[in-house]
C-alpha cells in the first residue's frame, strides 16, 4: 500500500534476531513466546533491539467472546523485577492490556 515506507518495517523472530540497528520504539505481543519465557524475551529485546533511551511496548489481548481478560502484563513484569514505566487497559471490561518499559 505504501511501498516507499517498506524499509521502515521489520518482521523477524524476536528471540534470536540481531538487527543491524536498534529502534527507538519496539512493539511486541506477550504471547510471541511461551509465558515462562516472557521475561527472558523482554530482556533480550531491551538488550538487542531497543536503543538506549528507547521504549519497549508489550501488548496483551483477551477475548470478549470467551470472557477472557488480557494477560496481566504490568503485574508480571513488576514481579520479575523490571521497571515498568507505564501501563494501560482498554475496554469495559478490560480486553486489552499494554505495558511499556524504557531502555535506560
Amino acid at each position: 500500500m505504501h511501498p516507499e515506507h517498506a524499509g521502515n518495517f521489520h518482521v523477524a523472530n524476536g528471540w534470536d534476531w540481531r538487527p543491524g540497528l536498534r529502534f527507538r520504539y519496539v512493539y511486541t505481543l506477550y504471547d510471541c513466546v511461551p509465558e515462562p519465557m516472557l521475561v527472558p524475551y523482554v530482556r533480550r529485546l531491551l538488550g538487542r533491539v531497543v536503543e538506549p533511551g528507547g521504549r519497549l511496548i508489550i501488548g496483551a489481548y483477551g477475548s470478549r467472546s470467551r470472557g477472557e481478560p488480557p494477560f496481566p502484563m504490568a503485574d508480571r513484569l513488576v514481579e520479575a523485577g523490571l521497571a515498568v514505566a507505564g501501563s494501560s487497559l482498554a475496554g469495559s471490561p478490560p480486553i486489552v492490556a499494554f505495558a511499556w518499559l524504557n531502555n535506560n
